[in-house]
């Protein structure tokens, strides 16, 4: 890690891979994908089907199964994906009642495919053991049929375990639970064996359908599940190592098994078809396991990007069905296979979105524009087209739409390769204003920012007192003043470097550095060698535990720490570093105001695109309430939106967590999300009113920085002969580029 503010920018290098999270829509994917029969004679082709699954805890009190309970609510044991179906055991619980007093019973909850609906079922009267007392300590399989369950019976010489079946309508016991296994789950093949896996010895236990152990068989690698081939009866099992993903045919010889390359060993599914053939996937495909494994279609090809696969079922007419997470719902995935290709004129707009690592935001955006338009389609590039985008730029072509650096899109403008984008939105005033500065180059706006996040410095109270917002120097001095004896807290041996960019230098008013606007630099003075000065003494070089960041902001000796403010969350998180005497002064600034910095994505378009009816539709879209909103899956934010109603909204739902707070642990805090009291509300009103966007003229000249302060910081070089050389390249860079940079303050 370089500098923190640099390595926000530097995110943007590599080329964004994924297509897109789907969308929330009941809608039909209109793009099938071509794949070849297992014969090779006879292509198929399929369409997607999206439907979401009803919430459950709706369905379940809706149903009111506790008509005689006021306040009662139901706490899910755990879950089992089956085929067509979604079994939860829930436990009642009475919410007014102590925790020794609050149990209310148990309920079998199941959701039907066929009848798109939950089914509730009461197993608290059911009786396992005549005249026992029995406990349900969770459910360890499912069937088509029903589900095996783990039943706990009391009795006067202690507890015994047993293994129980409900087929839907009355249970029964099957076996005693085995001693050897504490948890594991449980299957069961076509002549009614029951195997136990134990995850914590990697095992298989075997026993036959009058409960006798018949072996145990040890595996060489992590067990997932168990399927039973329909047709020969056997069982085949699932599981990975550090090798990937594997299957393993026969418990005699547990040393046999198949390696799967093709899947995510972590995440991947199995299921048969009724003819015995066998299918795999991931959030990513779907396989069939022939002589050599076949890809029969690629999710994101589709135009879909799963976030997590929970099942695969093949239906007798060789559809395939999945229940899958996306766009933060759960939902089931219809595969219909067709054979003839449903032809579809769409333009495709090209989008090359340079950042390293995935963007869910723009995922769903993405997504959900393309399923819900008919004429256009956008589809990201891969990484090797895009490394060829600025010579193709420079010829007249390239993609329509890119997502750029700032200073790459500078670049951009200064060669004519950006299309103007003024008047494309068509009211700012609905916008983050800082945001959408960030998409201007010289008073134009080029950019189109779709998400955002808040970059500021935190300090203590006892440190910066009442202040609104400081100067560097007053910054330095009241440190000074402190029991402080490092500025903030960065964990790094180049945290110097970092003092100097982003508490002095980020700073385009502030003149007694560099005066950008004149093109001179004054590196060599007073102002400068203090800041060098302070940045020595109060850089936090990471010579500590990571268990003792916590004591150190309680106790001051840390005075502050830097926030990227990606989710409204993060205010508790800074209060919490302070206990709740956090000053969110920023970072140092001359204009008066805090320093608060907005980084935003911001899209651009080709010069020589003349998609500019199918772009602008896209845009606006991208800019809409609905998709503002699907930054947000489950309640938790992705990043923040640039739409100021939908900022409203995250804190409506943020404010929803002081009922039920969300915890984080890690290794130097705990710290809770339970909604924003009144004062960390004014205080998000004053960091999005006084928010600047991140537009640092320093990070053209950023290496420079980097390569001779590290020799002042190490010792290695003297600071009279590190500020010469370093204010003779700045000078030299501002002398070559004084036109330049006279433009950019016109």
């Amino acid at each position: 890690m370089r500098l923190c503010f640099a390595g926000v920018i530097r995110k943007y290098i590599c080329v964004f891979l994924l297509l897109g999270c789907s969308g929330i829509f009941a809608a039909c994917g209109d793009a099938p994908q071509a794949t070849v029969d297992s014969e090779g004679t006879e292509e198929y082709y399929y369409s997607i089907k999206i439907r979401n699954i009803p919430d459950p805890d709706e369905a379940l009190y809706n149903r009111d199964i506790l008509a005689e309970h006021e306040n009662w609510w139901g706490w899910e044991n755990s879950r089992i994906y089956q085929n067509g179906c979604i079994y939860r055991l829930l436990f009642l619980l009475d919410e007014t009642k102590e925790e020794s007093e609050s149990f209310l019973g148990y309920c079998l909850q199941t959701f039907h495919e066929d009848t798109w609906s939950w089914e509730q079922i009461l197993l608290s009267d059911v009786e396992w053991i005549e005249g026992g007392y029995t406990n349900i300590s969770g459910m360890a399989g499912a069937t088509q049929e029903g589900v095996f369950l783990k039943i706990t019976e009391s009795t006067v010489d202690g507890e015994q375990m047993y293994l129980g079946y409900f087929d839907g309508i009355s249970g029964k016991i099957l076996m005693e639970w085995p001693e050897e296994i504490e948890g594991g789950s449980v299957y069961r093949d076509q002549d009614q064996n029951i195997y136990f896996i134990s995850a914590a010895e990697n095992a298989i236990y075997v026993y036959d359908s009058n409960g006798v152990r018949q072996r145990r068989t040890q595996l060489d690698g992590y067990l997932w599940n168990g399927i039973c081939n329909p047709v020969t009866g056997g069982m085949l099992w699932c599981g990975s190592n550090s090798d990937g993903a594997r299957f393993w045919k026969d418990l005699n010889s547990p040393g046999s098994y198949k390696p799967v390359k093709e899947v995510d060993a972590y995440a991947f599914k199995a299921a048969y078809a009724p003819d015995g053939t066998l299918y795999y996937a991931d959030a990513k495909a779907v396989w069939i396991e022939e002589e050599q494994p076949r890809q029969i279609l690629v999710f994101g090809d589709m135009g879909y990007s799963l976030e997590e696969l929970y099942n695969i079922c093949i239906l007798e007419n060789g559809d395939i069905q999945c229940y899958v997470f996306l766009d933060g719902t759960l939902s089931l995935l219809s595969l219909s296979r067709e054979t003839e290709e449903i032809a579809i004129e769409q333009q495709e707009i090209f989008l090359c979105a340079w950042q390293s690592s995935s963007d869910i935001f723009l995922n769903q955006i993405i997504t959900r524009f393309n399923r819900q338009n008919s004429r256009y389609h956008i589809s990201l590039l891969n990484e090797e087209d895009s490394s060829r985008t600025e010579l193709e730029m420079s010829i007249g072509q390239g993609p329509d739409l890119m997502i750029l650096p700032p200073l790459v899109a500078e670049n951009y403008v200064q060669q004519g390769y950006l299309q103007n984008m003024e008047g494309v939105i068509e009211d700012p005033a609905l916008f983050l204003g800082a945001a959408l500065e960030s998409g201007r180059i010289n008073g134009i706006t080029y950019g189109i920012p779709y998400s955002c996040s808040l970059d500021f410095a935190v300090f203590s109270k006892d440190i910066a007192g009442e202040r609104q917002s400081w100067t560097v120097e007053e910054m330095m001095q009241c440190i000074r003043e402190s029991n402080a004896g490092i500025l903030d807290w960065y964990f790094s041996q180049i945290d110097a470097i970092n003092i100097v960019m982003k508490y002095g230098l980020c700073d385009n008013g502030n003149t007694a550095y560099i005066d950008w606007k004149k093109g001179e630099s004054h590196l060599t003075e007073q102002p400068f060698r203090e800041l060098l000065e302070f940045a020595a003494e109060y850089a936090d070089t990471g010579e500590y535990e990571a268990s003792d960041v916590f004591p150190m902001l309680q106790e001051g000796y840390i005075a502050g720490t830097e926030i990227h403010l990606w989710k409204l969350g993060m205010l508790d998180y800074a209060a919490n570093c302070f206990s709740g005497r956090a000053s969110y002064i920023g970072y140092p600034n001359s204009s008066g105001k805090k320093g608060i910095y907005v980084w935003a994505d911001c899209l651009y378009v080709n010069q020589a695109s003349d998609k500019m009816e199918g772009i602008t539709e896209f845009v606006r879209f991208m800019l809409s309430e609905d998709a503002q909103k699907l930054c947000i899956a489950e309640n938790e934010s992705y990043s923040m939106p640039i739409r100021l109603s939908t900022i409203s909204y995250l804190i409506e739902q943020e404010q929803k967590k002081a009922e039920n707070p969300l915890t984080y642990a890690d290794s130097w805090m705990n710290w809770q999300e339970d909604g924003l009291d009144e004062e960390q509300l004014r205080v998000l009103d004053e960091l999005l009113e006084q928010a600047q966007p991140a537009s640092f003229y320093v990070t053209e000249v950023e290496d420079f920085f980097y390569e001779e302060l590290t020799p002042y910081f190490d010792g290695t070089r003297s600071l009279t002969d590190t500020l010469k050389v370093l204010d003779n390249r700045i000078q030299l860079y501002l002398d070559e580029n004084y036109q330049f940079l006279t433009d950019r303050w016109k």
